[in-house]
């Protein structure tokens, strides 16, 4: 595979609604979604890259099996202060943003207008979903506070101890709490983005994987 995740056997996929998920909830859609993926300085470059490239690569797999329009589009976003002023329809006016991994195994040395350009986001209705330690970011906005979370095993002991306030939970991969999304690894959250937005089998999506 192109990324490995470790093994847990005590792991459990949890969505807060299936219902989305089911062939008859995903139909093709005139408008597509947008998708940004914050990179910010400490970013893993792979993760966010490799990102876009499986994304596109759905989205791909999508337009030949609807024989339609693009289902969404991806883009990586370095200025998120440009996305807080975008207009509809216009470049930086995003459904979701996606938090990428970490080099240095956490998220949070990224400067206030980070924090409060979440913030900001989330309650235009943005979707904000984090992968492995881009939850740190989430949980320094305040926005994780009392809610449940994951992130990848190898963080826990951190995690816990700089964010008490958070239900962490990493027996399970993902958590799909409605207006966030936390997973614990890069693979799962692909998984689970593709599952939610392109309906198309997942199967067709990991042959690119491997």
């Amino acid at each position: 595979m192109t990324f490995l995740e470790p093994y847990m056997p005590n792991s459990k996929l949890h969505c807060a609604d299936l219902s989305r998920c089911s062939p008859s909830h995903q139909q093709p859609v005139a408008e597509p979604i947008r998708l940004a993926i914050l990179a910010y300085p400490s970013a893993q470059k792979s993760a966010v890259y490799g990102l876009v490239d499986l994304l596109d690569t759905a989205d791909r797999l999508y337009q030949q099996e609807y024989r339609s329009t693009a289902r969404f589009s991806v883009e990586v976003m370095t200025d998120i202060a440009a996305a807080l002023h975008a207009e509809k329809g216009q470049p930086g006016n995003y459904s979701a943003v996606i938090l990428p991994p970490s080099l240095d195994g956490c998220a949070t040395a990224c400067g206030p207008q980070y924090s409060d350009g979440l913030i900001r986001l989330h309650q235009q209705g943005v979707v904000l979903c984090s992968v492995c330690a881009g939850a740190f970011m989430l949980a320094s906005s305040g926005l994780l506070e009392g809610r449940p979370a994951t992130t990848h095993w190898a963080l826990v002991e951190r995690f816990r101890s700089e964010y008490p306030g958070v239900k962490l939970d990493v027996d399970k991969l993902i958590i799909d709490d409605g207006d966030i999304i936390t997973a614990g690894g890069l693979i799962w959250a692909l998984i689970w983005l593709i599952v939610i937005w392109v309906p198309v089998p997942c199967w067709q999506l990991l042959a690119f994987c491997w």
